[in-house]
Formats: C-alpha cells, sequence, structure tokens
C-alpha cells in the first residue's frame, strides 16, 4: 500500500474480499450547489451498491489521499467546494489541506489503490484530464462527450466505445496484457445513474476474470 494513501475499512474490506469496487470521481459533485451535491452523490453511490459494488469516491483529507471517505469526510468536501487537479496533490498533501478529485486526481488516485473501473462525469477537453486517460489507463466512464474532448482522446490513442459489461471487461483485460498505457472511455449516456450503473455491471465482470487486490 502506497505510504502517502489511506484507504477506509470497506473499501479496504471490499478489495481483500474481491468484491468490484468503482471510484468515483469528488470533482464533478463539488462544483454542484450544496446540498444538492452531497444528494446526487448518494444517488451515484446507491447506483453502484444497487449493482453490488462498492463506490469509492477520492479526495485529500488533511494532507492524506484518501480512496473511501465517510459520510462526514463527504458531506465536508461538498460544503468545501475546493477541487484540485493530479498536478496539485503534492501540495495539498505536503500542506495537509483538503480537497476534492477532478478528473485528473481521481485518475492518480484510483491507480495508487489499484481501482477498476472509475466514473468521472466530469471529463471535459482539458489537456491534464486527457493525459491522465492515457498515463493511467483505467477503465473510465463519462456522459457524452463534446466534439472537442473526442477529437482530443482521438489524438492520444484513447478508444471511446460503447459496449455491453462482458464486452468492457475483455477489452480492459487485452489492454492490460498488452501493457497498453490507453484508457478505454465509456461513453454511457446522459443520466449518472446510468453510467454509473454501466460502470458497476464491467466492474462485476472484471471480478469475474481476475482479482485487483
Amino acid at each position: 500500500m502506497n505510504k502517502f494513501l489511506d484507504t477506509t475499512p470497506p473499501v479496504a474490506a471490499a478489495l481483500k474480499a474481491g468484491t468490484p469496487v468503482a471510484v468515483l470521481e469528488t470533482g464533478y459533485f463539488c462544483r454542484l450547489p450544496y446540498p444538492e451535491n452531497l444528494q446526487i452523490l448518494r444517488q451515484a453511490q446507491q447506483a453502484l451498491w444497487a449493482r453490488s459494488c462498492v463506490p469509492c469516491c477520492v479526495a485529500v483529507i488533511n494532507g492524506r489521499l484518501k480512496a473511501g471517505l465517510t459520510p462526514q469526510e463527504e458531506d465536508a468536501l461538498m460544503r468545501h467546494r475546493v477541487v484540485c487537479s493530479r498536478g496539485e496533490l503534492p501540495v495539498l498533501a505536503a500542506r495537509g489541506l483538503s480537497a476534492a478529485a477532478d478528473v485528473s486526481a481521481a485518475l492518480a488516485i484510483a491507480a495508487l489503490a489499484d481501482i477498476v473501473p472509475v466514473v468521472i462525469p466530469g471529463l471535459r477537453d482539458e489537456l491534464g484530464d486527457m493525459d491522465a486517460l492515457a498515463i493511467y489507463g483505467r477503465l473510465a466512464f463519462s456522459a457524452n462527450l463534446s466534439s472537442d474532448t473526442l477529437a482530443l482522446l482521438r489524438r492520444r490513442s484513447i478508444p471511446v466505445v460503447q459496449e455491453g459489461a462482458s464486452v468492457l471487461a475483455d477489452m480492459w483485460q487485452i489492454q492490460r496484457e498488452l501493457e497498453a498505457p490507453e484508457s478505454t472511455l465509456c461513453c454511457a449516456g446522459d443520466a449518472l445513474v446510468t453510467i454509473c450503473t454501466a460502470a458497476a455491471e464491467t466492474a462485476v465482470e472484471l471480478k469475474k476474470r481476475t482479482q485487483f487486490t
């Protein structure tokens, strides 16, 4: 386990038991008004739980990278509404500060925790997000994408696909065996619950094939 990373007991227990886990990008929710953002976050978590998948919110709390948050930490983040990128993680950790994780930070923390897949509804056509997708090779789920975002993904050889959970699980395993750095991005529709459901179903399929512990 990475010395800068804390994993909550529920997430740690799920990983040890081989239970499907999916990461949630907290930065997306923090950009929404409070308390609606907390309610929407809970809905996303429930969509994962409903498909036998453990939700794992990621963030920086008092300088610690977190894979999983307590309800109190989630509420504080949604009130605080500060979001960090991957490049800001070392600064926050060194200063003992707290912030929600944007797409690039969420992918980085997910890689440290070795969790697949990642729900990133906040993906935009920003270079930091695109680079993080290519670097970390997570199986990522997002909403419908703009033409600019699609063009940036294509330039980085990041495939955008819409497939069922079984095919997506096979695709990710093949990418992993090939040691390909690209991430498979699933464009799963506009509704957040739809995205979470697709991610959960894929996480279940992945667990049937191999263990990420």
